[in-house]
C-alpha cells in the first residue's frame, strides 16, 4: 500500500510518497475547460484501487456528485485523466471539488481520507485567448496559463510537452517553483518529491493517460 503520511524526507523514495493530486491545496485552483484534465502522481508496490471523484455544491451547500471514476493501479509514476464532456455537467463560473483517494486492496471498499482539491471554472478572457493563439508549444501555453493562474490547465500543457519532448524538465520546475509559493509544508515538500522523483532516469516514462493504463477498472 503507498504511504498516506504527507511527512516527506529531501530524499524520499517513490514508495513513501504519497498519492497526490497534482493541484493547489491551500487556495482555489482554475481550470479554463468544462472538461478538466487532472494528473496525479501515484506509486504502486502491490496493485491497489483509486477513486477519483468530482462534486459541485447545491443551492443548499449540500455536496453532489457528478462524476467518479476508480480503477486498479499497478505501477508508479503521472497519470492524467481527462473528465469526459458528456460526464460533465460544469458551466463557466461553477465552482467544483476533487477527492483523490485509495483503497488498499483492488477488492476493498474502504478509502483513505481524500487528497481534496477546490476548482475554479472560469473561461479565459479576451486577452488570454488570444495570447493563447499566438503560442506555438505547450511549454508557452503553460507559461501563459501559469502566469494567469490556471494551475489545471499549465499541468495539462506541461505533460503534453514532456510527451513531446520525453522530458520533465519544464514540470519539474513548475512543481518546485508552486511549492515554493506558498502551498504549505506538507505539500510543498510532496511536490518537491515528486519532481526529483521525475528526474531519477529508471521512472522517467511517457506520462500514462488513465484510458491506455494496463488496468483499468470501473465500479
Amino acid at each position: 500500500m503507498p504511504e498516506q503520511n504527507h511527512a516527506q524526507t529531501a530524499a524520499a523514495q517513490p514508495s513513501s510518497i504519497p498519492v497526490t493530486l497534482l493541484a493547489p491545496s491551500t487556495h482555489v485552483g482554475r481550470t479554463s475547460v468544462v472538461a478538466p484534465t487532472l494528473a496525479w502522481f501515484v506509486t504502486a508496490t502491490d496493485p491497489y484501487r483509486v477513486r477519483i471523484s468530482l462534486f459541485i455544491l447545491d443551492a443548499d451547500q449540500s455536496s453532489e456528485l457528478i462524476h467518479e471514476l476508480e480503477y486498479i493501479e499497478t505501477s508508479s509514476g503521472l497519470v492524467q485523466y481527462t473528465v469526459p464532456a458528456d460526464q460533465t455537467t460544469l458551466e463557466d463560473g461553477q465552482r467544483f471539488f476533487v477527492e483523490l483517494s485509495i483503497a488498499c486492496k483492488p477488492d476493498d471498499d474502504r478509502f483513505s481520507p481524500p487528497f481534496v482539491a477546490e476548482v475554479d471554472v472560469d473561461l479565459p478572457d479576451t486577452a488570454l485567448k488570444k495570447a493563447l493563439s499566438k503560442a506555438e508549444t505547450p511549454s508557452q501555453k503553460a507559461a501563459l496559463f501559469a502566469k494567469a493562474g490556471y494551475w489545471f490547465d499549465a499541468v495539462r500543457e506541461l505533460l503534453l510537452e514532456a510527451n513531446e519532448s520525453q522530458s520533465y524538465q519544464k514540470l519539474r520546475t513548475f512543481l518546485k517553483e508552486q511549492a515554493q509559493a506558498g502551498e504549505g509544508e506538507k505539500h510543498s515538500q510532496t511536490l518537491v518529491n515528486i519532481a526529483d522523483q521525475l528526474e531519477d532516469t529508471n521512472l522517467k516514462s511517457v506520462v500514462r493517460p488513465l484510458d491506455m493504463n494496463p488496468s483499468p477498472a470501473t465500479p
